[in-house]
């Protein structure tokens, strides 16, 4: 593998902990903003809402998904195809 390569990975690897370390801390110092400002109870139901909007956002991708896959299968589509 030629040295640039190796030095892009490096770097990318980085990029991607530096990444992963900025996703987990940005929730962790906000929930304890949330928690500070609503209080235990309003707390409690804003991750009700919150989880049953992001389980309904997950379902209808999912449904999307599936619709596009059995119209793609079934033909319905006439998508161009890399040869």
């Amino acid at each position: 593998m030629p040295p640039s390569n190796t030095s892009r990975i490096a770097k990318n690897t980085l990029l991607l902990y530096f990444r992963m370390l900025l996703t987990m801390a940005v929730p962790l110092y906000t929930s304890r903003i949330i928690l500070n400002a609503l209080g235990v109870e309003d707390y409690g139901i804003y991750n009700v809402v919150g989880g049953v909007c992001a389980g309904g956002v997950d379902t209808t991708d999912r449904l999307i998904t599936n619709l596009t896959v059995n119209i793609n299968h079934h033909g319905l589509i006439n998508a161009k195809k890399n040869t």
